[in-house]
């Protein structure tokens, strides 16, 4: 609270939905090299691109619990995967491979995966462990963005609902019905609360803590700050956010010619 926002990146290009490793190292998704792929970026050295996928769109990155690998999503050819590729940028493998609709996903803490997927009944979460094997969470159904608090768990927000749930064992439990998440704003769960990018009857933008017992205080105004939907936080409550300083498109002219 109090500290004024540091840019980590300043290209003329987009960087959007970060997270924070246990050692504090950043990834986050850029277009740097014309199409989204993942970066990592470790202490003040400059960011490194890990992969080049030329997919439609890459999101979700999120660094496993022991700092070694990250787990993406990558829609390709109309086909959404869960990806895996490891911190130095080898070993890339693809984890699922039937193309469904996915949303964020997040690691349990014994190293499985927890993914939103829509199915023909709906959306729902499942749960990947290391091989692959894919088995469905109980009383998930309707959970769109699943979130790690470390110790603490997994939080998961469903469709059409604003409630705060836990993902355990059981299952979608509701956790905090006084916490209020919206699917679109940009949150993320913690040892200490829920941490907001909320905004304000002026226009601006204020970093927001609801805590476990429901108490919520503002830490800090961001002024009008453009906000891409992306919270991250460490384990030493570092926070990384990302921020739309500009927004610009252009027109391109195309002439059709009959063959």
């Amino acid at each position: 609270a109090g500290a004024a926002p540091v840019a980590l990146t300043n290209g003329n290009t987009s960087d959007w939905d970060p997270d924070l490793s246990t050692t504090g190292q950043l990834t986050f998704i850029s277009n740097q090299n014309g199409g989204s792929d993942i970066w990592v970026q470790r202490g003040e050295g400059a960011p490194t691109r890990l992969t080049d996928l030329k997919a439609n769109t890459v999101f979700s990155p999120r660094w496993s619990p022991d700092g070694r690998s990250i787990a993406f999503i990558a829609a390709r050819d109309r086909h959404t995967d869960v990806y895996l590729i490891n911190a130095d940028g080898s070993g890339l493998r693809k984890v699922t491979s039937d193309g469904a609709a996915r949303d964020e996903l997040a690691w349990d803490s014994n190293g499985d995966l927890v993914v939103p997927t829509l199915r023909k009944t709906g959306w729902r979460v499942e749960r990947i462990d290391p091989r692959g094997r894919s088995t469905v969470v109980p009383n998930s159904a309707g959970v769109l963005t699943v979130k790690s608090a470390g110790v603490r768990g997994l939080y998961a927000v469903k469709q059409d609902d604003d409630r705060l749930w836990s993902l355990g064992p059981a299952g979608a439990v509701l956790a905090a019905p006084h916490i209020r998440v919206s699917h679109e704003e940009a949150w993320a769960p913690t040892r200490d609360g829920v941490y907001h990018l909320a905004g304000t009857p002026g226009g601006e933008t204020v970093l927001r803590l609801t805590t476990w017992s429901g108490a919520s205080r503002d830490l800090q105004s961001l002024g009008r700050f453009g906000q891409k939907n992306s919270l991250a936080i460490s384990p030493a409550q570092d926070i990384v956010v990302a921020r739309v300083v500009r927004d610009a498109a252009d027109l391109r002219a195309i002439r059709l010619a009959r063959r």
